[in-house]
Order: structure tokens, then sequence, then C-alpha cells
């Protein structure tokens, strides 16, 4: 506990708050005899399964990361196939109004021959 407190709260090495974490176990009688003796085994122990927490820990991101990256791909290519679906029905929306705006004018003019007819109805004397 002495280690993590000093490697994550003290700007040092992993090696020097190992270090220090020795000190303060010896200077406060905590396994003094065994930490004196086995000194540098105990530090490489310390660092070992530091380094190999670390190594641990980059391999579960980079796993984490890959699947979040197939995750977007995904998604990447379900917004793609949706935007050519929104292209498709665009197309499609553009070609109604172009026959709607051809059913207009084909209306219009069938009214403007319509009230042709009923003008010259009406000059022969004939209402509708």
């Amino acid at each position: 506990s002495k280690f993590r407190e000093y490697n994550e709260n003290i700007d040092t090495s992993a090696e020097q708050a190992a270090e220090m974490a020795l000190e303060y176990c010896i200077n406060n009688n905590i396994m003094a005899a065994f930490f004196e003796e086995h000194r540098k085994e105990v530090i490489g122990m310390v660092l070992d399964f530091t380094e190999e927490r670390v190594n641990e820990f980059i391999g579960k991101l980079e796993k984490e990361i890959e699947q979040k990256q197939l995750v977007i791909n995904a998604k990447e290519r379900e917004i793609e196939s949706k935007e050519r679906e929104i292209e498709s029905m665009d197309r499609k929306i553009e070609s109604k109004d172009r026959e709607l705006e051809s059913k207009d004018q084909e209306l219009e003019s069938k009214n403007r021959e319509i009230e042709r007819l009923s003008r010259l109805l009406e000059e022969q004397g004939i209402s509708l």
C-alpha cells in the first residue's frame, strides 16, 4: 500500500517508490529484517508485478479499443446505408414532384380550355 501511495502521489519512478516503501517499512519495523535481507528481490517483485499489471491493463484497453472500433465501423456502414436510402428516396420525391408539376400544368391547360369553351357557349347564349 505504501508503494502504491508513493507511486501514485509522489513524482517518482516506480523503482524510487518501491525503495521509499521499503525504507518506510524498515524504519517502522514492518518486516524490517526480511526487507533488509531481501531488498533487491522485493523491489524486483514489486516492479515486475507493477509492469505486469500495466501490461495487463494495456492489453485490456487495446481489446476494448478494438471492440469499440468494430462498433464504430458497423455504425459507419449503417449510416452509409441510410444515406444511400435517403438519396434514393430524394430521387423518387424529385421524380414525383416533376410528375405532379406536369399534372398541374395539364390541369391548368384543361381549366383554360374549359373557360374558353364556357365563354364560347355563353356567347352562343347557352349556359351550363
